[in-house]
């Protein structure tokens, strides 16, 4: 399976959420939640100068069993850190219970805004 590509937008100084809702697709074109059950997920984030790494092991990610959604909240000084621009270049990993591993979308974390100054 090829990871899907998308670029998210983050606003520096912010705190909104990045998340990603996993599904399956019938030949019907019908969409079922994902089973995350067992999964760990990891989300890396870097840039030239940087990088962010977020576990859902270790708290940094939140994984909703029930809507299969895993979402990174970052803290403004964290959301801070993503470079304006086209710049940081991300991927959402699986880690399965199993030992299998997989990226499942890559992409480009587009920082935007930033001049508060907290």
């Amino acid at each position: 399976m090829r990871p899907g590509i998308y670029d998210f937008t983050v606003q520096r100084g912010g705190s909104g959420e990045v998340s990603i809702r996993l599904a399956t697709m019938d030949e019907e074109g019908v969409r079922t939640p994902m089973d995350l059950t067992g999964s760990a997920f990891v989300l890396s984030v870097v840039w030239p100068s940087g990088a962010l790494r977020k576990a859902s092991a270790d708290g940094g990610l939140t994984v909703d069993l029930a809507s299969s959604q895993v979402a990174w909240r970052p803290p403004p000084a964290e959301a801070r850190l993503i470079p304006e621009g086209r710049i940081a270049r991300y991927e959402w990993e699986q880690r399965e219970a199993g030992g299998g591993q997989r990226i499942l979308l890559s992409g480009y974390m587009i920082g935007e805004g930033g001049l508060n100054d907290d």
